[in-house]
């Protein structure tokens, strides 16, 4: 029996030009200091770009849509090889009785100019209720 044909791989420590969908200087830095931990020599840069989102993205299926729209309208706008999109949103866990507590969240999109898709969360820290 033989094997299907799969599409060559494309690695992000290939890439020549990686840009973030945010100017944000910390954002930016946290792109680059990834990709250098992984031996990647790409250039990153970060434009502004829209989230598509509201500006406090509300649980983590729209902190998501926010990060990948960000990385590809990043493409769209650019010559990259990959578009990065960071968002961070909060996520509501109370209960109807009022139980429960809001958490942050926060999501990485990262988009081939091939069109395939990855996305990382990180931790999450529940809300004080005076902030929540």
């Amino acid at each position: 029996m033989t094997q299907p044909k799969s599409a060559p791989v494309v690695r992000i420590t290939d890439a020549a030009r990686v840009v973030v969908g945010s100017t944000n200087p910390v954002k930016i830095a946290a792109v680059r200091a990834v990709l250098e931990r992984v031996g990647a020599r790409a250039r990153v840069d970060g434009i502004a770009v829209a989230s598509g989102v509201s500006d406090q993205p509300l649980g983590d299926a729209e902190t998501i849509r926010g990060a990948t729209h960000r990385a590809r309208a990043v493409l769209a706008q650019t010559d990259a090889d990959f578009g990065v999109g960071l968002e961070g949103g909060v996520v509501d866990e109370r209960g109807v009785d009022g139980a429960g507590a809001m958490r942050t969240c926060a999501w990485a999109a990262v988009v081939a100019r091939d069109g395939r898709v990855g996305t990382g969360g990180s931790l999450a820290m529940a809300l004080p209720a005076r902030v929540a």
